[in-house]
């Protein structure tokens, strides 16, 4: 997720950076229209950012929810097998209760 979020960074400058390149004989009537288009670039970029913060965090949070589901799954199979052990020995001693005499 880093790493997209790194790539998106990266598209959007290059886009802001191709934006703000005005040609040179129309530099003093695009001056004024350029504002605007680049405060709305960096708006979006900002937006753009703030959403891949979002879905770094809802990742971050669900595969923190999946391990937790694991653990709590893995403590559960070790009390099973702590409670089957615990019948294999009262077997086993019942066994031998009957066996001597």
């Amino acid at each position: 997720m880093k790493r997209l979020a790194l790539v998106a960074t990266v598209l959007v400058l290059a886009a802001c950076e191709k934006k703000e390149a005005a040609p040179a004989d129309n530099a003093a009537a695009a001056t004024p229209a350029m504002a605007p288009a680049a405060m709305d670039s960096s708006k979006k970029a900002d937006s753009l950012a703030s959403k891949v913060d979002t879905a770094v965090k809802k990742v971050d949070s669900a595969a923190t929810k999946a391990m937790d589901a694991g653990k709590k799954a893995m403590d559960a199979g070790k009390g099973a097998m702590d409670a089957g052990k615990a019948a294999v020995d009262a077997g086993k001693k019942a066994a031998d209760a009957v066996k001597k005499p």
